[in-house]
């Protein structure tokens, strides 16, 4: 009976690897994922400066696009998986030439070496290290800023309130308005307009991964251009109706 265990999950036994097969398993899917999660954090921080801006839909404007909370949170998930990244990469070159500092040459690079890292002592810290990076960065992006925009007061300030309050009070003129009259008000003057996934996602509440799902693997969301950053837009009506079909089914 062996005596060797896993340095990742200090469970499964191992022969002549430092690290089991289902380690292995999830560190080959983190690094596959992981461009992806990079681009939904870094949309997640850039995203306060986008205003305006055409569409690939022949010019069509964009003027629902609003700065929404600047996600400190996601900075620095993004940070932290540049640093595991780099990180793992010198612990692995070994005399070799390392990558472009950029995260997609990063894991580029990782993926064609990943054969290598089971064999190391360093395994376990590596695998665990990227593992708790990916999981953090994921809770950031699937956990949106709990003070949202909702809306426009009549004064034309902007409503913004913590997620579950009833009223919020406009910060320009004093008034109050039910949370639920502004978000209708705001919807309805909305339905035409183009967005991103995760702006959708913060607006409408519906989880980003359900509409990954609708639009990606299902197809029943179907996509209406790009912005100006090649990011995929879909009309938010339709989102808020398919959420409206899909409320239905459930209380069938």
């Amino acid at each position: 009976m062996t005596d060797r265990y896993c340095l990742a999950c200090r469970d499964n036994p191992v022969t002549d690897t430092f690290t089991c097969s289902d380690c292995a398993a999830w560190y080959h899917y983190h690094l596959m994922h992981l461009p992806d999660l990079a681009r939904d954090l870094d949309i997640e921080i850039t995203r306060q400066g986008r205003k305006g801006g055409s569409g690939g839909d022949g010019g069509r404007s964009r003027n629902f696009d609003r700065p929404l909370e600047f996600n400190q949170a996601a900075s620095d998930a993004l940070g932290q998986l540049r640093v595991v990244l780099v990180s793992t990469c010198l612990t692995l070159a070994l005399g070799q030439r390392l990558p472009a500092d950029t995260i997609d040459a990063m894991v580029e690079w990782l993926i064609v070496n990943e054969g290598a890292v089971q064999l190391r002592p360093e395994a376990g810290d590596m695998m665990n290290g990227l593992d708790a990076a990916f999981k953090h960065g994921r809770r950031v992006i699937d956990n949106p800023p709990e003070r949202v925009y909702l809306g426009n007061c009549g004064c034309g300030a902007e409503l913004r309130a913590d997620r579950g309050v009833g009223h919020v009070q406009c910060q320009g003129c004093g008034s109050t308005w039910m949370t639920q009259d502004v978000v209708d008000h705001r919807n309805q003057v909305a339905r035409d307009q183009l967005l991103t996934i995760p702006e959708i996602a913060v607006l409408s509440g519906v989880p980003r991964g359900t509409l990954h799902s609708w639009a990606k693997r299902s197809g029943r969301l179907a996509q209406s251009g790009t912005d100006r950053e090649q990011q995929e837009l879909y009309r938010y009506g339709d989102v808020l109706d398919m959420k409206e079909q899909t409320k239905r089914k459930a209380s069938a």
